[in-house]
């Protein structure tokens, strides 16, 4: 069963966004964060707690 994405991605401005895919109504459906371990560490509890599959658009970008 597919339960969605939680996705990282840097927006033009430098900040890393943090979205849910579809969004859940307990959560913000994005997040910005300025520091990437912020980020990520958001992204794993994120995955853990909705069982979410990772998209992390940073490592697929270089």
């Amino acid at each position: 069963m597919d339960r969605g994405t939680v996705t990282l991605s840097q927006d033009g401005a430098g900040a890393f966004v943090i979205r849910l895919d579809p969004p859940d109504p307990n959560y913000p459906e994005e997040q910005r964060f300025d520091d990437i371990r912020d980020a990520r560490g958001m992204m794993g509890g994120l995955r853990l707690v909705l069982g979410r599959r990772k998209v992390d658009l940073l490592k697929a970008g270089g």
